[in-house]
């Protein structure tokens, strides 16, 4: 049986932290939606995008090219029994996801802890609360294409504080697997 773990949330929650446990600890094979992109952008000959509006560009490009539902497919074509992928945005990709019997997890953190934990040296990243209201928004398309953020964060299956110390958050993400892989 295939076990598929998708990991939601803001920039710097955690995503490719816990998809590395999962990884480490679970023999999960963690897949970042931004590598997705970046592979996707070098197999169209394009440059691999470095900013979050380029990244969106190139997601919203390939809605149109491969389907809405673009990066989950790519990642259900995965032959591993064990998948999580971090980075979870849009509301399609969600609900093809959750209709191959996959399991959402939205990563919530208050957005001082978000931009303390991000990584600086990733330009998709913010590093100013003004940067990471404006990727909020970036990642709220008003429009069927592009991402849906909260949307995705609001009907996740389970919800892990990623505010609290890293001891009490992987305590979190293994009680959930630990239910699922029951």
């Amino acid at each position: 049986m295939k076990t598929v773990l998708a990991l939601t949330g803001p920039s710097g929650s955690g995503k490719s932290t816990l998809a590395a446990r999962l990884s480490e600890v679970y023999g999960f094979d963690a897949i970042e939606g931004s590598n997705v992109i970046s592979q996707h952008a070098r197999l169209r000959g394009s440059p691999a995008p470095s900013t979050r509006e380029q990244y969106e560009d190139f997601f919203r490009a390939e809605q149109h090219r491969a389907g809405m539902a673009w990066i989950a497919g790519e990642l259900l074509r995965r032959t591993s029994n064990r998948l999580a992928y971090a980075g979870l945005r849009s509301k399609y990709d969600f609900a093809r996801i959750h209709s191959a019997g996959g399991f959402i997890i939205a990563l919530d953190c208050d957005p001082k802890t978000c931009l303390a934990r991000s990584d600086p040296s990733d330009p998709k990243n913010p590093t100013t609360t003004e940067e990471y209201e404006r990727h909020a928004q970036l990642q709220n398309s008003p429009d069927e294409y592009g991402s849906h953020l909260d949307w995705v964060i609001a009907h996740a299956d389970r919800h892990i504080d990623t505010s609290l110390a890293i001891p009490e958050v992987n305590a979190q993400l293994d009680t959930i697997v630990g239910e699922l892989l029951v």
